[in-house]
């Protein structure tokens, strides 16, 4: 009997080491060519305050390395403010977030908090980067981001998630390379519609 029970014990340790753990997505390096000069926006963050963020809003590793991922391919600069105010593409968004959370039931995506912030923020007609108020609303934001997008399209196999980052601009463009953006979108869009 003892010798069952230390088989059957050896069958679930080695079953258990078999199975294959999650790969974490890997942290981007930080794109240090992206300054004040040539930045969408003027306004940066201080790289510690993510990791603060992180501290005070625990959430899994795979997220918070998108997290970082997603600012470091942006040399911390601010992805949802302006020094002129909130940027207009915030309520496009939560536009999109409001669809899905309508269409799929699951308001698990809501966060009360975080509309009161951008609420109050919209507002300001100057934003002050060292405002921990604008500092976390940002990073709440781009959080939110990242959840409605895991869930919006985790099972649309043709989109990749990644991608999705770059709807939020980082680097001032020229012509030629907006041009070029949006005929690879636009031709991502009809690959997907003609199939």
């Amino acid at each position: 009997m003892k010798k069952l029970i230390i088989f059957i014990f050896l069958c679930i340790t080695a079953i258990g080491c078999n199975k294959k753990t999650k790969q974490l997505p890997t942290v981007a390096v930080r794109d240090t060519t992206i300054t004040v000069e040539n930045s969408f926006t003027e306004l940066f963050i201080d790289s510690a305050a993510l990791d603060r963020f992180i501290l005070a809003h625990p959430m899994e590793d795979s997220l918070s390395n998108k997290m970082h991922s997603f600012y470091n391919h942006r040399n911390y600069q601010f992805a949802w403010f302006f020094p002129e105010g909130t940027a207009d593409f915030i309520s496009s968004f939560l536009s999109l977030q409001n669809d899905y959370i309508h269409y799929s039931g699951d308001s698990s995506l809501y966060n009360p908090a975080l509309q009161t912030r951008i609420d109050s923020l919209a507002q300001l007609k100057k934003i002050n980067p060292k405002d921990t108020l604008v500092v976390s609303t940002e990073l709440m934001l781009t959080q939110q981001f990242f959840k409605y997008t895991s869930l919006a399209y985790s099972g649309d196999h043709k989109i990749n998630v990644q991608e999705l980052n770059w709807y939020i601009p980082r680097k001032k463009s020229t012509l030629k390379f907006s041009l070029i953006l949006y005929l690879k979108i636009r031709g991502k869009i009809c690959r997907l519609m003609s199939r």
